[in-house]
């Protein structure tokens, strides 16, 4: 009888110390996405849509094509609930994308337009799915984008006035794209966005400009988290 309660004790003792020991044990590494992070990003920005110009009753159709660079900065905060991470992101960007036509000849007059885009910017609502070290989202909101258009009509060949205006547009932006945490603060991602953006239309004498602008954008980022371990 001594003996079981001495082996009973025994197999009690070594299942305290296990369990003790198995509590000291770092668990499984677990990367957080919880909190505040800013960072840069970098990529190719592609314009695209429509621009009409209006000479007279006279209507010539252009699709806007130009393909650039864009640079700029993000930052946002992420909440972590398990697997899913939902957060808020702005950015604001260098743009270089340009696009012209001139419109069909009508006695001896002609319309012009000339697009012209240095910067934009977007503040979206993100979703995504954890995977290990690898976060797996889709993002929507706002987007603002400055467009320098200018309408000219020409009269054979002459001095021509000039309608100019530079304000910023107002759209939509939708995309997705993959992050991934290469350590506790650092992360770098691979994204694409769409954005639409509302007509501007001006005149210059009979010339009617109208562009509806779209772009594309393609770019890889880096980012900085505040937040490590669960905590900031």
């Amino acid at each position: 009888m001594k003996r079981v309660l001495l082996a009973a004790t025994s197999i009690l003792a070594i299942s305290a110390a296990t369990a003790v020991a198995a509590d000291r044990i770092d668990p499984p590494a677990y990367v957080y996405w919880d909190g505040p992070y800013i960072g840069a990003n970098a990529g190719v920005a592609i314009l695209d849509g429509d621009a009409r110009v209006l000479l007279g009753a006279v209507p010539t159709n252009f699709d806007l094509d130009d393909t650039g660079f864009t640079a700029g900065g993000q930052a946002g905060w992420n909440w972590q609930h398990d697997q899913w991470v939902f957060g808020i992101e702005g950015d604001f960007n260098y743009v270089d994308v340009e696009d012209a036509g001139i419109a069909n000849v009508v006695n001896q007059q002609f319309g012009s337009y000339n697009l012209e885009s240095d910067w934009y910017a977007t503040l979206r609502g993100r979703a995504g799915f954890a995977m290990d070290a690898s976060l797996f989202y889709v993002t929507g909101g706002v987007a603002f984008m400055d467009a320098d258009l200018r309408a000219t009509q020409i009269i054979a060949a002459a001095a021509s006035p000039t309608a100019s205006d530079s304000e910023v547009l107002v759209g939509f932006a939708v995309g997705g794209g993959i992050e991934h945490k290469f350590s506790e603060s650092w992360s770098a991602k691979a994204e694409y966005l769409y954005m639409n953006f509302e007509s501007k239309s001006l005149s210059a004498g009979i010339a009617t400009a109208r562009v509806e602008p779209e772009l594309h954008v393609i770019r890889a980022g880096i980012n900085w988290h505040f937040c490590t371990g669960g905590a900031c």
